[in-house]
């Protein structure tokens, strides 16, 4: 309700204004509004006055405690203290939330700031003396919010044009170029300072017909660092290669990697350019392994090949063949062999991308996995986009396939991942151009800068932030042999392109007075900051570290500080993390806590999966820094979680807790899991610390099932749950299996008893759900009933008799239909 309204003018130098309430009142939202509105239909004469147009101010609360409460005065030892609150104002009809809590109302607000005057509604609810008695409850459900649809603008995966919106954002800039030149200028050209000063920008292009004279790969290499202009002719584009092709000599190292260079600002140009060069130069005159046993090179030429007819130049077996040579060199460099498996990588999945786009049966799961390699660089992610805009082939074969539909954008999350329909996939590549293309028109609207189209593109990415499809892009991350389908981000992932942190650094490192693009930038970042892989971003790691005390508008100091801890254990490195997984002196679970261990996890993991050497990598880092049996300090970490997470759904009544922090605690369990599966070969474990994993296995997978169970779910917390107890049961087998292949006892006997044990076991968890659970445990640990009966009969002669005595009590504990279930199965010989 509207407790108050007022124009607050402040008095004296201390620059303060107060207002007073007639009786205690708890506010929960003060919405301010700029000169000239009229905030009160029925009331046309009341005209708001707020000066200037943004601004800071403090407000502070009077806080007392609520009527009639026992325990007020042990809450609230001061009878005038100040409950603070800073208002970030930077413009316009501006509504800001306030929690005051349950505990406290208050009948007087302070306001202090740099304001002349401010027009303010203020609302809450007015809190009475008597405190009413309940005699009967009656327990009901409660319901979440229907989820809102994307409008029609914004959904781009059902556009007919997927850059209509960017387009349209560039208008909002006078006199812009093209959307294809913008992109060009952005991502892969990147003009000097001197030519943003000159009048013609940026409308400067490259001249292909200086003086019809011959040109040298140097001089061709400079010339090609403007853009081509867009209606050049297809005769001025051949002369052109042919020039180049003319200027070619013997092999050298520089030749090399100035043809790679030319190459690589021609894969973005007019499309009948890199074709011309395709026909003219002889590639195998050019390259050979010593020549490509380079850094510079071999990258130049990676980023080349994100244009598909440069790609088709080098899918042919003899440049595949001295890849292949330049991997298994002596003396290559470990940049060099990574940038040659990359882009043989390249070279393939551009195929396999091009057959999915037309193709119903394409290979839908390895060309996401290549939109997610092109879209981690900025160069090749710029030379896709706009290829992708301009090559009317592929153009074509997008827009006249089949449509997305009227349900949500597909996430790829749910496996199989052979189910993704054929219209599922061009939807997603249709919103990921049109995510890229306003990336575009963002980054030339700051670079101007223009705060309009700035501000309105800003608020765009925000709001798909909040849209399941638009911030998912699915890529699958390799469980040693098993794949699962793991989700980023679309626009957070293109958002850790190294000139988008950037540029988010610069707008909020100094957002004084307050503008909106500032406060939009600090949102997209805290939306950022909930995935720990974004951390391994040294560039995203500066922008967390580069913030000063009490300098952000929307972030909160408390927030600031944990995010600067978690960029800490990220920039310290693999030492750093391995020390945050075992301290002893840590606090309890809460937010903070838990963003540190998942950045800590991912630290090592990616160390583990993504470096050759990372097993030897973690090990010696491990004995230099004095930390013995990592492993063992991990399972303990995952037997810690689970009992958070038992005490989170524990029959007895639990403490509030901060909201968010099971959801964060099952992301936890389910990204230490695939540690403790890397980090067990490289170690001696014994069974008790097998039965300890197996035991947080087990209670982490009954109490996702009990948090799903109870309405109502978000659906944030329905998909995580689901990821969880599939990563789950995909541990236990493969742990099992692996275990199992030596010694049976050692490996499904050890791990079913364990189960059975476990499922009997009494404590504060449901035992009906516990043992229900566990016997879905039991089932996926049973052999597959497709298999062969002899190798079925051999699994159960090695594994039965261990765990007979155990498994007749487990199975008399049983409900009868799980009974029946058990009996009727095909997995047993008769």
């Amino acid at each position: 309700m509207l407790l108050q309204w007022c124009n607050l003018k402040p008095l004296g130098p201390s620059k303060l204004a107060a207002i007073r309430f007639s009786s205690p009142c708890r506010v929960q939202a003060v919405k301010i509004f700029p000169t000239g509105a009229k905030p009160f239909a029925y009331s046309p004469d009341i005209v708001a006055c707020t000066e200037p147009a943004s601004f800071f101010t403090d407000v502070y609360f009077n806080a007392q405690p609520v009527p009639g409460s026992q325990d007020g005065k042990l809450k609230l030892k001061a009878p005038n203290a100040l409950i603070p609150t800073v208002i970030a104002y930077s413009g316009g009809q501006t509504e800001f939330a306030i929690d005051m809590g349950a505990d406290f109302v208050t009948r007087l607000m302070i306001v202090r700031g740099d304001f002349e005057s401010v027009s303010m509604a203020i609302y809450g609810e007015v809190v009475t003396d008597a405190i009413a008695s309940v005699t009967s409850y009656t327990p009901g459900l409660l319901h979440l919010p229907e989820p809102v649809s994307v409008s029609p603008p914004l959904d781009l995966a059902n556009a007919a044009d997927p850059t209509c919106l960017a387009r349209q954002l560039l208008t909002l800039i006078p006199d812009a170029p093209s959307l294809n030149l913008v992109i060009r200028l952005m991502f892969c050209l990147k003009p000097p300072n001197d030519d943003w000063d000159l009048p013609e920008f940026p409308h400067l292009y490259s001249d292909l017909n200086e003086e019809d004279m011959d040109i040298d790969l140097d001089t061709a290499f400079r010339c090609l660092s403007r853009p081509v202009a867009e209606d050049a002719s297809v005769e001025s584009l051949q002369r052109f290669a042919e020039k180049i092709a003319d200027a070619i000599g013997p092999m050298d190292d520089t030749q090399a990697y100035l043809v790679s260079g030319i190459l690589c600002r021609s894969a973005s140009q007019n499309p009948h350019f890199a074709q011309a060069l395709m026909q003219s130069i002889d590639l195998e005159n050019v390259f050979d392994v010593s020549n490509l046993n380079d850094d510079d090179t071999i990258y130049t030429l990676l980023d080349a090949s994100t244009n598909p007819d440069i790609s088709e130049l080098l899918n042919v077996d003899w440049f595949k063949d001295t890849l292949r040579s330049v991997e298994s060199l002596p003396t290559a460099r470990r940049e060099v062999k990574k940038g040659a498996q990359r882009l043989t990588a390249r070279v393939r999945h551009w195929q396999i991308f091009e057959d999915a786009l037309s193709n119903p049966e394409g290979n839908f799961v390895d060309a996401c996995r290549f939109l997610k390699d092109v879209g981690s660089e900025e160069k090749s992610f710029g030379i896709w986009l706009s290829c992708m805009t301009m090559h009317e082939d592929l153009w074509a074969s997008l827009l006249d396939g089949p449509t997305h539909g009227d349900g949500p954008l597909a996430s790829f999350l749910d496996p199989p991942s052979t189910a993704i329909s054929h219209g599922d996939f061009l939807g997603f590549v249709k919103a990921y151009i049109g995510v890229a293309s306003v990336l575009a028109v963002y980054a030339w609207s700051d670079s101007l800068p223009n705060d309009h189209c700035r501000e309105r593109t800003l608020g765009v990415l925000r709001s798909w932030q909040d849209v399941p499809g638009y911030r998912e892009v699915h890529s699958l991350a390799k469980f040693t042999g098993v794949y699962l389908i793991k989700a980023s981000q679309i626009v957070n992932h293109l958002l850790l392109l190294r000139q988008m942190t950037f540029r988010l650094e610069c707008m909020t490192i100094d957002n004084d007075p307050p503008a909106q693009s500032g406060i939009h930038a600090e949102n997209i970042i805290l939306n950022l900051v909930n995935e720990p892989r974004c951390y391994l971003s040294s560039d995203f790691v500066k922008c967390l570290r580069s913030w000063q005390p009490f300098s952000l508008t929307y972030i909160s100091e408390e927030e600031r500080i944990s995010l600067h801890r978690a960029a800490t254990i990220a920039d310290d490195g693999l030492l750093g993390a391995m020390e945050e997984l075992v301290r002893t002196d840590s606090s309890p679970f809460d937010l903070g806590r838990v963003r540190g261990l998942r950045v800590a996890v991912a630290v090592i993991l990616h160390e583990l999966e993504e470096d050759e050497t990372g097993d030897w990598n973690v090990l010696d880092t491990a004995w230099r820094g004095g930390i013995q049996g990592m492993v063992f300090h991990v399972i303990d970490m995952a037997s810690s979680v689970s009992q958070e997470l038992k005490t989170l759904c524990s029959l007895n009544m639990t403490q509030p807790r901060e909201a968010g922090i099971v959801e964060q605690l099952l992301l936890l369990a389910d990204e230490l899991l695939p540690l403790v599966i890397h980090l067990e070969p490289l170690s001696v474990t014994t069974s008790r610390s097998m039965r300890c994993v197996i035991v947080a296995i087990a209670d982490i997978f009954i109490c996702a099932d009990l948090f799903l169970s109870q309405p109502p779910v978000p659906p944030s917390l329905a998909l995580t749950g689901k990821r969880v107890r599939q990563t789950c049961v995909a541990f236990l087998r493969q742990l099992s299996e692996f275990l199992g292949a030596d010694s049976p006892k050692r490996g499904p006997a050890l791990f079913l008893r364990t189960l059975f044990e476990h499922g009997l076991r009494v404590d504060n968890i449901d035992p009906a759900h516990r043992i229900r659970q566990v016997y879905t445990l039991v089932d996926c640990l049973m052999p597959d009933a497709s298999e062969a009966a002899q190798s079925n009969r051999r699994w159960i002669l090695s594994v039965i008799p261990h765990i007979l005595t155990d498994l007749g009590t487990f199975f008399r504990a049983l409900d009868v239909d799980s009974r029946l279930d058990f009996l009727r199965s095909t997995r047993f010989p008769r």
